[in-house]
């Protein structure tokens, strides 16, 4: 049915004038709030001469470089970090962060990541016919609070976006090769992205097509790997010895604040359970994967015929079966969540910040107050919350709009007065 106002048709699915202004109005100002504490916080961040340690493990790997000693050895780069933080990444990363120490100066760090922001979000509008700038703007900046995790820690993450945003870009393009391409450059840099070819699985194209693409992004990881051994083959097998047995080992993580892996929570859920608490865990781990899988194939059925939607949510899927998340990492899904949510309604908009923004943030900054205020799962967890919430809300929202639109849930405004 369709009413008339002022000779404007409200379409079925839409809200009427006033609660649509008034749901307009809310989601504003949540942006506008988030985005200014956003920004006191980096502030604080950038005043606070004691943050980016990760910054100073790369630049603590490059003076041991530089004085003939290995960087993969903890005690090598200890004594310059100040911390008992090992270097994880690659020996062909060692050029980059050498070119970094000639400023050793982690403003310029932090303008180059500003730089790969904006160049990232310049690819991901550039696709987009019909830009959000706001909503945009508020996911990248505030989702998961990632991008301030970024600039807390100096983690280099914020590289990973740009890949992101430059992969989604030739999608969309439909210069898959060099996506494959793109996608092993980016898991060169750490190893663990090179999962996200997996995202090659939903092209429209013959099972030999897409495996293909996936050889071509781990054939191309495995050229610079193989690169990096010829001219280093001791460098190559310390960082393969730290990262598969020494501390550098992703497998030897807690949970917590700092890695919100979705598997380390659920094994702290299990602990409850006692002497049990191991097959507890890899019961719920199963039942999760099987959970996000399903969700997934009616989300692909809804869908089968927007083959960049597949991509978006093929991507976060991936993300949300990660076997390890770092609080940082987050930044990526800023580009799919960003396709898949866009044309949302305000009300659904504001129900997704308040969910993967708000709360997060709000968490985090009571931690630091009054930490017994909330469940200590919640305290270490936050974020992977806001990433099952998010999944979630994505596939429900699918699901109700893709119903007969007479159901009317989220876009009826009948419906919607009535849940004001």
């Amino acid at each position: 049915m369709k009413t008339r106002k002022k000779g404007k048709n409200i379409k079925d699915g839409e809200d009427t004038p006033i609660s649509e202004k008034f749901w307009k109005i809310g989601y504003i100002l949540l942006c506008v709030i988030l985005l200014l504490l956003t920004g006191y916080m980096l502030l604080n961040v950038f005043s606070n001469p004691g943050t980016g340690w990760d910054y100073r493990v790369y630049m603590g790997a490059v003076n041991a470089l530089n004085q003939g000693k290995d960087p993969y050895v903890l005690d090598n780069i200890k004594d310059y970090v100040g911390d008992n933080l090992p270097f994880v990444y690659p020996p062909h990363t060692l050029p980059i962060f050498e070119f970094l120490f000639l400023f050793n100066n982690i403003g310029i760090y932090r303008l180059i990541c500003i730089v790969l922001l904006l160049i990232g979000s310049y690819l991901v509008l550039t696709i987009d016919d019909n830009r959000h700038y706001l909503f945009f703007t508020t996911l990248l900046m505030t989702g998961f609070i990632s991008v301030y995790w970024n600039f807390l820690t100096g983690n280099d993450s914020i590289i990973f976006f740009f890949f992101t945003a430059l992969i989604f870009y030739l999608l969309k393009k439909e210069r898959v090769s060099e996506s494959a391409v793109v996608t092993g450059l980016m898991a060169s840099f750490s190893i663990f992205p090179i999962v996200f070819s997996a995202v090659f699985l939903f092209l429209k194209r013959s099972l030999t097509e897409r495996i293909k693409l996936i050889c071509l992004a781990g054939g191309t990881l495995g050229a610079i790997l193989v690169l990096s051994f010829i001219v280093s083959p001791s460098m190559v097998r310390s960082f393969f010895i730290l990262s598969t047995t020494g501390s550098g080992n992703p497998l030897r993580e807690s949970g917590g604040m700092a890695t919100p892996s979705q598997f380390l929570m659920l094994g702290d859920i299990a602990k409850g359970f006692g002497d049990n608490s191991l097959l507890f865990t890899v019961i719920l781990s199963a039942l999760y994967i099987v959970l996000v899988l399903v969700a997934l194939f009616f989300f692909m059925k809804r869908n089968n015929n927007d083959t960049f939607k597949l991509y978006c949510i093929g991507f976060l899927t991936i993300f949300m079966l990660l076997p390890r998340i770092k609080p940082y990492a987050f930044v990526m899904l800023a580009v799919p969540l960003y396709f898949l949510m866009k044309e949302y309604n305000y009300k659904a908009k504001l129900l997704v910040f308040s969910g993967i923004s708000l709360f997060p943030l709000f968490v985090y900054l009571n931690y630091w107050i009054n930490p017994k205020l909330v469940p200590d799962l919640v305290n270490l967890y936050a974020q992977t919350m806001s990433l099952f919430f998010v999944f979630g809300f994505i596939i429900i929202y699918d699901w109700y709009v893709s119903r007969d639109r007479k159901t009317k849930i989220f876009n009826d405004p009948a419906a919607n007065l009535k849940n004001i």
